[in-house]
C-alpha cells in the first residue's frame, strides 16, 4: 500500500508540474482585453492616429476646473476603444457612465467623429458631435463641438513633454472669446496643480491627500473662496465646505442601490438640515426632502419620491409625504400618492389619493386636463362622495402636498 501511495503521489506531482508549466505558458501569451493596441496610422504629413494616444488625450479634454472629479473607462474590441463612458468617480459606482460617447472610425480605422449623450440627463438628451484633429503622435490637437449641426465650439491643445494638457485655446466666437485660454499646471504624479480660466478670471488650485482632491482655492478676480473635501476608504466624498464655516456643509451617504446628499446649513452658529436627496445614480434622484422651519423653530418636513418616463427624458412624482416632530425624528402625519397620470397630455396628474399616516384613505381628487393643463378638480370621499375643498377637515399638511386645494 506504502508503494502504491508513493507512486500515486509521484503521478499527481508529475501531473501538478506538466500544469503548472501549461498555465506559465498561458501567462506568457496572455492578451488583456481591454489593452488599446499602440499603432500609428499616417492620416497625412502633419496627423497620425494612434489609438493609444487618442484616449490618453481624450482622457484629459472634459471637465476643466473639475478634472479630479472624472476618470474614464472604454469597451474595447481588438485593440479599439468602442465607446467610452466619463464617469463621476468621487461618488463611487453610483457615478458611473454620466455620459456615454459612441467613437466613429473610417475604413482606415481612425476616430474621426464621436457622439456623446448625458446618460442620465432628464432635462436635454440632445447628442454633441466631436471631431478631431490629431498631431504627428496621434495626440488630439483640435477638437470642433456640434450640437443641432451647429458648431459651438474650436478648441486648440498644447501638452507638455509628458503628454500632459497644459493649454486648451478657444477659437471663433461660441462660448468664448476668440484666443481665450485654459491653462493646465500638474504636480509630479500627474494631478492636476492648478487650473485657470482666463475667460472666468478664475484660477483654481488642488491640494491632495492619498490621492483624493481634499482642498481647493478659487481665487475669482481676488477673491479667495476655499472648499475642504473628505473622503471613506473607497476615495468616495463624504463632507465638504467652504474653509472655516462647517456648519454650512453638504454631507453624502453611501448604501447598496443608492447614495443620500444631506445639505445642512448655518442658523445662529449652529448646523440644521435643510434637505435631503435619495440618488439611484449620479443626478437620478429617487426621493427629496425638504425641512421647513419659523425662525429657528422646525415646523414640518414635505418629501417627494419620483419616477421616470419617456426613456428616462421626464421626472414624475408618485408619491408625497408630510412629517412632523423633529429634524432628528421625523413623525409621518399622512401622504398622498399620484395615481394615474395623462401621457398624452405631458403626464398631467389626473387623479391623487390621501391617506392618513396609518394608510387609511381619506380623500381621493380628479383633475380635468386640457391643452397640457390642469382647468379644475374634484375631491371625492372614499366612497365616491363628491364634496367641496371647503368641506375637507382643515388639515393644513394637505394643501402642503397638493397646492390645487384650496381648503380654507
Amino acid at each position: 500500500m506504502k508503494t502504491l501511495s508513493l507512486k500515486f503521489l509521484t503521478i499527481l506531482l508529475v501531473i501538478g508540474v506538466a500544469f503548472t508549466s501549461c498555465s506559465d505558458d498561458d501567462d506568457n501569451n496572455y492578451i488583456d482585453p481591454n489593452a488599446l493596441e499602440d499603432i500609428d496610422i499616417v492620416i497625412d504629413q502633419t496627423q497620425t492616429f494612434n489609438m493609444t494616444m487618442f484616449v490618453m488625450s481624450f482622457e484629459q479634454m472634459f471637465g476643466s476646473d473639475a478634472r479630479w472629479t472624472w476618470d474614464y473607462s472604454h469597451d474595447v474590441q481588438d485593440g479599439k476603444a468602442l465607446t467610452s463612458y466619463q464617469n463621476f468617480k468621487v461618488v463611487g459606482e453610483f457615478g458611473d457612465g454620466v455620459f456615454t460617447i459612441n467613437h466613429d472610425f473610417n475604413s482606415d480605422g481612425v476616430i474621426t467623429s464621436s457622439t456623446r449623450i448625458e446618460t442620465y440627463d432628464y432635462d436635454d438628451d440632445d447628442e454633441i458631435t466631436f471631431t478631431y484633429l490629431y498631431d504627428t503622435e496621434g495626440k488630439i490637437v483640435q477638437l470642433t463641438k456640434e450640437k443641432y449641426g451647429q458648431i459651438r465650439d474650436i478648441v486648440e491643445m498644447e501638452y507638455n513633454t509628458n503628454n500632459e494638457l497644459v493649454k486648451k485655446i478657444h477659437r471663433g466666437d461660441y462660448n468664448y472669446s476668440d484666443g481665450e485660454e485654459e491653462i493646465f499646471t500638474y504636480n509630479t504624479d500627474g494631478t492636476v496643480k492648478s487650473y485657470e480660466n482666463e475667460s472666468w478670471g478664475e484660477t483654481y488650485n488642488y491640494t491632495y491627500t492619498n490621492g483624493n482632491m481634499t482642498r481647493q482655492e478659487e481665487n475669482d478676480n481676488g477673491n479667495i473662496y476655499v472648499e475642504i473635501f473628505e473622503y471613506d476608504t473607497q476615495g468616495r466624498v463624504i463632507n465638504y465646505y467652504d474653509e472655516g464655516d462647517i456648519y454650512d456643509n453638504r454631507a453624502f451617504e453611501y448604501y447598496d442601490t443608492y447614495f443620500r446628499e444631506i445639505d445642512y446649513d448655518e442658523y445662529n452658529g449652529t448646523r440644521r438640515i435643510d434637505d435631503m436627496t435619495d440618488y439611484s445614480a449620479y443626478d437620478v434622484d429617487l426621493k427629496r426632502w425638504d425641512f421647513d422651519y419659523d425662525g429657528a423653530v422646525f415646523e414640518f418636513c414635505k418629501t417627494r419620491e419620483f419616477f421616470y418616463v419617456e426613456n428616462g427624458n421626464m421626472r414624475l412624482v408618485s408619491k408625497k409625504e408630510y412629517f412632523e416632530g423633529t429634524p432628528e425624528n421625523l413623525v409621518l402625519v399622512g401622504y398622498v400618492t399620484v395615481d394615474t397620470r395623462d401621457a398624452a397630455n405631458d403626464y398631467k396628474k389626473t387623479k391623487e389619493s390621501i391617506y392618513d399616516a396609518n394608510g387609511v384613505l381619506l380623500y381621493y381628487v380628479t383633475y380635468e386636463v386640457v391643452n397640457n393643463s390642469i382647468q379644475s378638480h374634484q375631491v371625492y370621499l372614499p366612497d365616491g362622495t363628491a364634496i367641496e375643498d371647503h368641506e375637507m377637515d382643515d388639515l393644513m399638511w394637505m394643501e402642503e402636498l397638493i397646492s390645487d386645494l384650496d381648503i380654507t
